[in-house]
């Protein structure tokens, strides 16, 4: 199958487990804001209880009152019987709840925190995608020129060994022919685990079976020269929004402060039948009485009035706080920008001139082995000329690599990777 880095990208999406920790944290806090904002619906329940009085509770009556002329003799009255049931629905709608209302708005910005720790998630696995897609493409780089590179060596140990059995060069010269052969050989096959490390990890990150991976080639390129870095607004950052959510969080334990002596209000009723016998039979005739109310329920927080003036400093200073992280955002925004700018463009004057020695040295190499067959040069002159042409070659593949790398970690950081690297 082919391997893009869109693929990549999807499948580590869907593999993910760090990212489907936070989606899994984000439905839940999405969940808590959904059960929060039933405060405003009707709530209704039901009630049931039975009860035995052994010691049936009297009363004073004054049963004087009721004589033709008053007076003021009393009775003890025993009231109820011994055995009691209740029954009944009660309802209760709620009209003023602005502590409820505020708890609303702030489970609100904790689940678009939540959302912002999933997006924040989600740039990171992407990160390490491209980054880990990227290594792997310049690693099989290097290895492609390290087989040219052995191909080359090789044909060199030929030509020395075929001057050695005529004599015409030392035995050193073979030998350091040998040498060079070899590292190269090493080289090699230091680079062909190298590329098994990075497609393991790639695995690791997609999900994906190694074996399926291994032979499989990275369809897709990166022009390193062309593309540049993206800046987005410093209030469109993750960073930047969540430290917004925090000040809106901050203003919100202000307002419920503020509304702790704010009553709440609603209308409250009941509906259900008492019942009272003598023996507890629930079906006793004529022993139910029913009983209903609807009625306005006002509830005043006496012990809320006051206000501490110590939680107000408090705020003033987080919040202070707050816009000095936002303006130092800014400021590390545009200092990163410029100094990616300013390394961009060093690694890519550097690249220009290692191209051009690139092709310098490729030109030494062929004019050597040429004149080492016609034995106008040693063979230490043709292995110093290949060793200059790796080491150039090399460098100029890590300049790319490194110029990669610090493009994608600023979009990383400042702008979107996920919509660039999909882009490009």
């Amino acid at each position: 199958f082919p391997v893009t880095i869109a693929g990549c990208l999807e499948a580590s999406r869907n593999h993910s487990v760090q990212r489907k920790v936070a989606q899994q944290a984000y439905a839940e806090s999405s969940l808590t804001t959904e059960q929060k904002r039933l405060y405003k619906k009707i709530q209704v329940g039901s009630s049931y209880e039975y009860r035995f009085n052994p010691i049936i509770p009297a009363q004073l009556v004054p049963v004087g009152q009721f004589n033709p002329i008053p007076t003021s003799e009393t009775r003890a009255i025993q009231f109820g019987a011994p055995f009691q049931q209740s029954l009944g629905i009660s309802a209760f709608q709620p009209l003023i709840q602005v502590q409820d209302k505020l708890a609303v708005q702030e489970s609100e910005w904790k689940e678009a925190s939540a959302r912002f720790d999933l997006l924040q998630s989600q740039s990171d696995q992407d990160w390490e995608v491209v980054r880990t897609y990227a290594q792997l493409q310049f690693v099989q780089a290097q290895q492609k020129e390290a087989v040219q590179d052995t191909l080359r060596s090789f044909l060199s140990f030929q030509t020395v060994q075929a001057r050695f059995k005529e004599g015409k060069v030392l035995k050193t010269d073979w030998n350091q022919s040998i040498l060079q052969h070899r590292a190269n050989l090493l080289a090699w096959q230091k680079l062909g685990a190298a590329i098994r490390s990075e497609q393991i990890y790639l695995a690791y990150l997609t999900g994906w079976d190694w074996e399926d991976l291994r032979d499989q080639t990275l369809t897709t390129s990166f022009e390193w020269n062309a593309l540049s870095p993206t800046i987005l607004p410093a209030d469109s950052l993750i960073s930047y929004q969540k430290l917004g959510i925090e000040e809106e969080l901050i203003q919100l334990s202000r307002q419920k402060d503020k509304a702790l002596w704010v009553p709440s209000v609603g209308l409250q009723g009941y509906l259900g039948a008492n019942q009272f016998s003598q023996t507890g039979n629930p079906f006793l005739a004529n022993s139910w009485f029913g009983n209903s109310f609807i009625g306005l329920q006002v509830q005043i927080p006496l012990q809320a009035f006051g206000k501490n003036e110590l939680k107000e400093r408090k705020w003033r200073v987080q919040q202070d706080l707050i816009q000095s992280k936002k303006q130092i955002l800014i400021q590390d925004q545009q200092r990163d920008f410029q100094k990616v700018q300013n390394e961009l463009s060093r690694i890519q004057a550097e690249m220009n001139w290692q191209t051009e020695n690139l092709h310098l040295w490729t030109e030494n190499v062929q004019i050597y082995q040429k004149r080492l067959s016609e034995g106008q040069v040693t063979p230490k002159d043709l292995i110093l000329a290949e060793t200059e042409l790796q080491k150039n070659r090399d460098r100029l593949i890590t300049l790319r690599q490194e110029w990669f790398l610090t493009w994608i970690q600023f979009n990383r950081l400042y702008g979107k990777l996920d919509q660039v690297m999909l882009k490009n």
